[in-house]
């Protein structure tokens, strides 16, 4: 009986994981390609940060100022939720500096600096500062 009791419990608990930790992930990486990123960030699973990065190394290259400020907010809500991701830092720095925001574009960039001075990619930065 006290099996029976633990099965009732465990099975859905299992379920749970099983779908938020594998189903709802894997939808989302599909519906970037198929549907694209915003539908992939409308799963809101644990993913969505990753999702974000990969919106932003198109926006930095695209023709298109509606998507590159949408791809902006969406980096700042990054930012918000992993403040220490030099990542996110860099790439929210690049967009500023794309969008012509200078102020946005240096404090950002100096951050990214400031948590990761060695990072070949923060250097490429310090050079769009120092210019």
């Amino acid at each position: 009986m006290q099996k029976f009791i633990i099965l009732i419990i465990l099975i859905p608990a299992l379920l749970w994981a099983l779908y938020w930790g594998n189903i709802k992930p894997l939808l989302a990486s599909q519906a970037i390609s198929q549907a694209g990123p915003e539908k992939a960030l409308s799963y809101n699973t644990f993913v969505n940060h990753e999702i974000r990065k990969i919106m932003a190394k198109f926006a930095i290259e695209s023709d298109k100022p509606e998507y590159v400020l949408f791809v902006t907010k969406q980096m700042e809500q990054n930012i918000k939720e992993r403040p220490l991701d030099v990542k996110s830092y860099i790439l929210i720095s690049y967009l500023y500096y794309r969008l012509g925001w200078d102020d946005k574009f240096k404090q950002t960039a100096q951050k990214a600096l400031a948590l990761a001075p060695n990072r070949a990619d923060v250097r490429e930065l310090q050079h769009l500062l120092e210019k």
